[in-house]
């Protein structure tokens, strides 16, 4: 009777939330392939590997940031003389159509963020705004622009096959640029025909930003890869403390209480509607039906 009673009580914990289905196809989403002819997550991991590490303080670049290469300190000076080679290899990446890192759903719970400790995201943006303020200082202004325009194109690369939170590392690499390219075109040594070219390069170089909704697509493959693969809660880093159950009880307390199916359920009706909705203006979208998570009301399939 106990063990009928725990298998009646994990269909019951199944059995309320329906089975809708995944949110989009899939199979065709997860067979994307970017070409490495046209891949710039290609150069940027051989750039990455080139890359020589100066040791600077984060003073030392928002001094250049903020006031020019003439802040600069032999420390920064020598930091971009080193990774020069390096920062052209980048460079040739960002004039590329496409980037496509590991796949999210590839990518280990436990593990470094897959760009942060490949590809040095975050580092190739600080260079190539060096290098752009040190051109601006030897009044190489067109030069400046490339290395700006770079910085942009890296920056909206990063969310096009990735998950969310590779986009927000695109924003901040974005409003790096964004910043220099302010900089850069209140400078006297700017005219108007560079700055016309450099507006239209700026809104063609906007069209390759992904939809929100791609994102959300990847962050869904990604948390399905993890409930479906039986990640433990050791490996979330959480214990008994943590969960309220002993450890060696854990395998027996999700099992009964309809694990990993009420989970996988749950993605789909969240996401479902995040991904329908998320693409659209806020004035548009569907009213929220429970705040804390976000969910949209009515659900856009039956169930």
């Amino acid at each position: 009777m106990i063990l009928l009673s725990l298998f009646l009580y994990r269909a019951y914990r199944i059995s309320r939330i329906p089975d809708i289905g995944d949110p989009f196809d899939v199979a065709a989403f997860a067979a994307i392939v970017i070409p490495a002819s046209d891949n710039a997550a290609e150069l940027y991991a051989a750039a990455n590997a080139m890359r020589v590490i100066v040791k600077y303080k984060n003073d030392e670049l928002g001094d250049v940031f903020e006031n020019g290469w003439g802040a600069s300190t032999e420390v920064l000076q020598k930091l971009l003389t080193a990774n020069e080679r390096t920062l052209d290899e980048w460079q040739r990446g960002t004039e590329r159509p496409s980037a496509q890192f590991p796949m999210a759903k590839d990518v280990a719970i436990s593990s470094t963020h897959h760009m942060l400790k490949i590809n040095g995201i975050g580092e190739f943006s600080r260079l190539a705004r060096l290098r752009a303020e040190r051109c601006m200082h030897e009044g190489k202004v067109a030069e400046a622009w490339k290395w700006l325009r770079a910085g942009v194109r890296a920056s909206r690369h990063l969310g096009q096959h990735g998950r969310v939170f590779d986009r927000r590392i695109g924003i901040a690499s974005f409003m790096l640029a964004v910043d220099g390219i302010n900089r850069w075109a209140t400078d006297t040594q700017v005219d108007e025909n560079l700055l016309r070219q450099a507006a239209e390069q700026f809104d063609a170089d906007e069209t390759i930003t992904p939809l929100t909704s791609v994102g959300l697509k990847h962050e869904y493959l990604w948390l399905a890869n993890i409930v479906d693969s039986g990640v433990t809660f050791s490996d979330l880093g959480m214990g008994p403390a943590e969960t309220g159950v002993p450890d060696g009880a854990l395998p027996a307390f999700l099992f009964v209480t309809g694990e990993p199916d009420v989970s996988r359920r749950l993605l789909q009706q969240a996401f479902i509607g995040w991904i329908e909705q998320a693409d659209l203006p806020k004035s548009k979208r569907a009213p929220v039906a429970r705040p804390r998570f976000g969910l949209f009301s009515p659900p856009p399939k039956p169930g």
